[in-house]
C-alpha cells in the first residue's frame, strides 16, 4: 500500500505532514492531481490513508489508468514523546495508539524485511 510506504518513510525521517495529495495518470496520459490539507500534520498511515481514499472516491473511476500515487507535503518535525495530547480524544489521540502500532510494523520490517509483517486488510484470501 502506498500510504504504508509514504507514512513509513516520514515515521523514519521524523517528519509529519498536512497535505495529501493523490496523483492519477489517465491512459491517455492525461494527469489529474488533488489534494487536501487538515489542520494537524501526521506521519499515521491510517490518517494518510483516509485523506488518499476520500480523494480517489470523488474521481470519476470509469476509465484506465496508468499511474496511481500519493504524496504528502507542509512537512513538520515530528515532536517528542512529551507531546500535548487533546483532551477529548480526537483524531490526535487516535493516530498516537496507531502510532506505536506502525513503528513497531516499521522496525520488523527493517528487521526481517518488507514482507515480514501486512495489516489484515493486505492480505489475500486464497
Amino acid at each position: 500500500m502506498q500510504a504504508e510506504e509514504v507514512g513509513r518513510r516520514l515515521r523514519k525521517n521524523a517528519l509529519k505532514g498536512s497535505t495529501v495529495t493523490l496523483k492519477l495518470r489517465r491512459a491517455d496520459f492525461v494527469r489529474i492531481t488533488r489534494s487536501i490539507s487538515f489542520s494537524e500534520a501526521s506521519d499515521s498511515t491510517n490518517t494518510l490513508y483516509g485523506h488518499a481514499l476520500r480523494l480517489l472516491e470523488a474521481v470519476d473511476l470509469s476509465e484506465k489508468f496508468r499511474l496511481i500515487g500519493i504524496a504528502v507535503s507542509g512537512f513538520a518535525k515530528t515532536q517528542s514523546a512529551a507531546a500535548q495530547l487533546k483532551l477529548f480524544g480526537g483524531q490526535s489521540r487516535r493516530d498516537e495508539s496507531w502510532r506505536e502500532v506502525e513503528k513497531a510494523m516499521d522496525s520488523i520490517k527493517d528487521r526481517f524485511g518488507r514482507e515480514a509483517i501486512k495489516r489484515g486488510t493486505l492480505i489475500e484470501e486464497e
